[in-house]
């Protein structure tokens, strides 16, 4: 029996060890791929507690009930354990958080930083329009042409705390583009008939 329990407590802290590192890496990963984006406009976190995504919260939910259901059961949990696994989850909150919040820049918007298709440049878009959601987002809508001049569909969810934000920076930058766009084609038109 004590081989048994001897192994069980190896693996505990071989899966707690595993978990602090994945989610250390991803931690360390999301703030070097933030840091390199500069000239940030507007930043939107995205997730549904506080900025922070939902998984990250429910797992650390979870582990709280279960650590309170262990302690009144009059179970020992070691704190080692109990350490270690919330700082795996306020690492995992953070990266999560640091990873899906958009960033609007001068030229195009960034809706994820692990994902290489999360990325939408302003010169591309060739129209775009928002409207509601759900009663907590707007989703913003743009149409787009790729490298190889396919028409794409590029979808925003912002919550309605930043919505003004996001707009105002988003308006400027596309209007002022659409309508010069506009009266380059009006003028060109109005020169043909002479």
């Amino acid at each position: 029996m004590p081989v048994e329990t001897d192994i069980l407590k190896l693996l505990q802290v071989f899966l707690l060890l595993a978990f602090l590192g994945v989610t250390g890496l991803f931690l360390i990963l999301s703030v070097i791929h933030r840091r390199r984006l500069l000239g940030v406009l507007v930043s939107v976190p995205t997730g549904t507690f506080f900025g922070i995504p939902a998984r990250p919260v429910v797992f650390a939910a979870v582990l709280l009930a279960i650590l309170g259901a262990g302690i009144l059961a009059g179970a020992t949990v070691s704190p080692f354990l109990i350490a270690g696994y919330i700082l795996g989850a306020v690492c995992w909150g953070a990266a999560t958080h640091i990873s899906t919040t958009i960033l609007v820049f001068d030229y195009g918007l960034v809706t994820g930083l692990i994902d290489r298709d999360a990325s939408l440049l302003w010169n591309r878009v060739e129209d775009y329009f928002c409207r509601d959601k759900n009663r907590f987002q707007d989703l913003y809508v743009f149409f787009y042409r790729d490298e190889r001049g396919k028409q794409r569909r590029f979808e925003v969810a912002v919550p309605r705390a930043y919505v003004t934000e996001f707009s105002q920076v988003v308006d400027d930058i596309l209007e002022t583009r659409f309508t010069a766009r506009m009266q380059r084609r009006t003028t060109r038109r109005a020169f043909k008939g002479l």
